[in-house]
């Protein structure tokens, strides 16, 4: 629309060049022309005004379509950032769900810890209650043992008495198989 406008200001304004020369050169004017020359000059006043509405017209709209690139690049940064925002809270998410699979793979690791740890104190102490038990049957059948010897030896004292004389060389059987571990050893023979 401004284009159209301008050629007819710029005709108008050629026309009152025209006619200020024609007065310049000594030329006298007439009436009409005076008049037509006014409503020219009005018609390029009209004109300018319009030109200038429509150059505000023309920055009110290049405004609003900077408004609105505005707005829409805000919108479009709310948009990434909340897709950001959704991108970090899934990563958050899966970042604790691994933490958390993690923890229970811990825990399974520590409960399987515990329950060898467990098993290996249950074997200890059955290998050290067997370990008792064979002890106690060793310690049994050697008590047993002398238990029998003594018997023999004073069953044979009283049918044999050893002579007081002998009794330095010959190694009696005590009652206490410890002690009778920790005397002085020496072949008994007997001569019949």
């Amino acid at each position: 629309m401004g284009a159209a406008i301008a050629p007819i200001a710029m005709t108008m304004m050629a026309g009152a060049c025209l006619i200020d020369r024609l007065r310049g050169f000594g030329g006298g004017v007439s009436s009409a022309l005076e008049e037509e020359l006014a409503g020219a000059r009005r018609d390029a006043r009209e004109a300018q005004k319009q030109v200038a509405a429509i150059k505000a017209q023309l920055e009110r709209l290049a405004d609003d379509r900077a408004e609105a690139q505005a707005h829409q690049r805000r919108m479009e940064q709310n948009a990434q950032q909340q897709l950001q925002t959704a991108e970090n809270r899934r990563q958050d998410e899966a970042r604790a769900a691994e933490l958390r699979l993690r923890e229970r793979e811990i825990e399974a690791e520590q409960e399987l810890v515990r329950e060898r740890l467990e098993a290996a104190q249950r074997l200890k102490e059955e290998r050290d209650a067997s370990e008792r038990r064979a002890e106690e049957a060793v310690q049994a059948e050697r008590a047993r043992v002398q238990e029998e010897m003594r018997r023999k030896w004073l069953e044979m004292n009283r049918d044999y008495p050893i002579p007081a004389y002998l009794e330095p060389f010959v190694t009696p059987v005590l009652k206490d198989a410890d002690a009778g571990a920790q005397q002085a050893l020496y072949v008994n023979v007997a001569v019949v």
